[in-house]
This record gives C-alpha cells, structure tokens and sequence, in this order.
C-alpha cells in the first residue's frame, strides 16, 4: 500500500510541482513538473480564473505548439472542464438505437493539428483545477532516475517487521515547446 501511495506522490510531483528545489541543508530537493516546465505555449484566460475554456481556446494552444514544432496528442484535464470539452457544438454523439445507447462523451478530439486524446486526471480537479494540459510527443519527457524505488527491511522491533521505501528522480523537459497549457479556467 505505502507503494502505490509512493507512486501517487511521484504522479502528482511529475504533473504539477510548480518549481524545482535545489536542496539545502533542512530542505528537501524537489522536481519541477511538467506545469512547472511548460512556458513557451501558454493561453491564460481573463486573468480572473472565471474564462469558460471554448474549442477556440483549445484550437489557438494547439497551433501554438504546432508552431513551435510539436505534435500534440493528448491533452490532461479536470472533470469540470472535460464537460465542457464534452460539449463542443462541432463535436458529433453517436446514438446505437440497437443498444438503446446515447454516447455524448468526447475522448479522441480531431484538430486541424491531429488526432488529440481527452484524458481525465484526477490531479486536475483540486490542485490545479483551472488549467488544462496539453502534451505533445510523450517521448518529449522523461523520468531521469538516480535511485529507482527500492524496499529495504529494516531492523525488527519484537514481532513487527519495518521497511523502509525510497526512490530519487526528476522529470526532464526535453523540448518543453512541444507541450502547452490554457490557465486561469473557471472550475465551476
């Protein structure tokens, strides 16, 4: 258990640690993550967090990564705005009248830029709800591990058994261009 929970702290390190910590004594590193990374293709809204994200929006953040080169593929939102996403009035719902099935979610968005996928993340609801993430060639990113995330047991106290989890990484920006983000979204 402590492993999986050691993973969603590297999960949400990796999306939205603003800014890197060098370290010092009494202070931890710390990584930056990919918000933190991106700052070529940025679209801010009103500057008051209360812009509704619109297809424009989206559209003008991918054609600024296509311009600087990159290829997005997929972009990372919170529930509230994949709803809004959701309801595009260019998008198109498929009705199976056989299955007595409506269909009104959109997951694979098709831009001028490509084939983009809608993915949900849970970190984006409540850290950073108002932004939205959109990432290019996920090879444009990589885990740069010192230590990989290793399990020690350590000295026994009477019948208990103690370990000890431990992991060291970073996330590296290989070409942060080809990546973007729409900020400053209302959440409600």
């Amino acid at each position: 258990m402590k492993i999986k929970e050691l993973a969603k702290d590297i999960e949400y390190a990796l999306l939205i640690n603003a800014s890197a910590v060098s370290g010092a004594t009494g202070t931890a590193r710390q990584l930056k993550g990919i918000l933190g990374w991106i700052a070529t293709n940025v679209t801010t809204g009103t500057g008051t967090g209360t812009e509704v994200l619109t297809e424009s929006m989206l559209n003008d953040n991918l054609a600024l990564i296509w311009a600087q080169g990159g290829k997005p593929q997929n972009v990372l939102v919170g529930q509230f705005n994949k709803r809004k996403i959701s309801a595009f009035t260019t998008n198109t719902r498929d009705v199976s009248a056989d299955e007595k099935k409506l269909t009104s979610a959109v997951d694979i968005y098709q831009s001028d830029f490509g084939t983009i996928a809608i993915r949900l993340h849970h970190e984006l609801n409540t850290t950073a709800a108002g932004t939205l993430v959109v990432l290019g060639d996920m090879g444009l990113w990589k885990k740069a591990w010192l230590r990989p995330v290793k399990k020690d047991e350590l000295a026994r106290t009477g019948a208990s058994r103690k370990f000890m989890i431990e992991a060291e990484l970073t996330l590296e920006s290989r070409a942060e261009a080809g990546s973007g983000k729409i900020t400053e979204l209302t959440t409600s």
